[in-house]
């Protein structure tokens, strides 16, 4: 079955990179990661939203899901690591 989240409730504006886990869609999008449960469809608002000046993500340009760890990588190579279920502005691990 094909699906997608499009419209503006998603939050997505410039998705760079894209992992999914057994039941979650996180979205690398901008200086954010968007998190959305992997049965929303259409204009589905994300469930989490990890972001903020603490986060550290800036220019981000990949996302890794292992072990529960979430990883981002900066465009200066800087990997920030954060809990798989880590929420708004917080500090990488």
């Amino acid at each position: 079955m094909k699906r997608s989240i499009k419209g503006i409730n998603t939050q997505i504006s410039n998705p760079i990179d894209i992992v999914i886990s057994n039941n979650e869609i996180f979205v690398l999008d901008n200086d954010q990661v968007l998190v959305f449960n992997k049965n929303d469809i259409d204009n589905s608002p994300p469930k989490r939203i990890i972001s903020g000046q603490n986060t550290q993500i800036k220019q981000a340009k990949y996302i890794i899901l292992k072990d529960h760890i979430i990883t981002v990588t900066n465009s200066d190579d800087i990997m920030l690591s954060f809990p798989e279920t880590a929420a708004g502005n917080v500090s990488p691990l």
